[in-house]
């Protein structure tokens, strides 16, 4: 039974080639202080009376680090379709990050008991209040080719339920909101990408294994800033 048992192809598999990358933090963001300025700067957002009340408020987690990373070729694929989802050549990404979770009140936060083994428990708190990350990212590719499909769809479905396994259950009542809504509500900040020599291709069916007839979209020097806003 073992040897005639089909083995199920991966969900998603990514390939990156020469990878060079460094992660540091300077002076300004190893006090609590300069971190709440890195994020002032990043979110320009108008300071709402919860934001004023940043440099007072008490932090679970503060930190601030700078990024740079180098991708020399890097693919993207799903499952075994025909077509990688995304490649890229020459990737070039560096800005800066801020991770912050500030403490809360016992209404928003739950104690779970964890074995330690030998009859030892200790309990861990866990917050309903998520953990936020700001950034300011500039992020540069060459090259760039994405495949879509409608039956893409159904991947990305599997991809984020995959990512809700990986997380403890939740105890928060609120309703249960889609992955995009959820992802706006950690990350906050800006990211600004530009690309040379851009294709998109579209499956002219809703089968993903069918690419007898495609729609290609090129486009030169393209620059897309996305940021987070109400």
């Amino acid at each position: 039974l073992k040897r005639h048992q089909q083995l199920k192809s991966a969900l998603l598999s990514v390939h990156m080639s020469r990878v060079e990358g460094v992660i540091w933090s300077d002076a300004r963001l190893r006090t609590s202080s300069g971190v709440l300025d890195g994020i002032r700067k990043v979110d320009d957002l108008p300071w709402t009376s919860e934001y004023c009340l940043l440099p007072t408020m008490a932090f679970d987690a503060l930190v601030g680090m700078n990024l740079k990373c180098v991708i020399s070729a890097g693919t993207c694929n799903f499952r075994r379709y025909p077509l990688p989802f995304v490649t890229v050549r020459d990737l070039k990404l560096c800005g800066a990050l801020f991770i912050m979770r500030s403490q809360t009140t016992n209404d928003f936060s739950y104690r779970i008991p964890v074995s330690l083994g030998r009859g030892l428990t200790a309990n861990v708190i866990q917050h309903v209040v998520p953990t936020k990350m700001f950034f300011d990212m500039n992020i540069d590719v060459g090259s760039p080719f994405i495949s879509y499909c409608p039956g893409y769809e159904y991947t990305f479905w599997d991809l984020e339920l995959m990512t809700r396994r990986m997380k403890p259950l939740s105890r928060d009542p609120s309703p249960w909101l889609p992955g995009w809504d959820e992802a706006r509500i950690i990350l906050h900040g800006r990211a600004n990408f530009a690309c040379t020599d851009a294709t998109i291709r579209l499956i002219c069916s809703p089968n993903p294994y069918d690419c007898s007839s495609t729609f290609d979209v090129k486009g030169q020097k393209i620059f897309v800033t996305y940021q987070y806003a109400t």
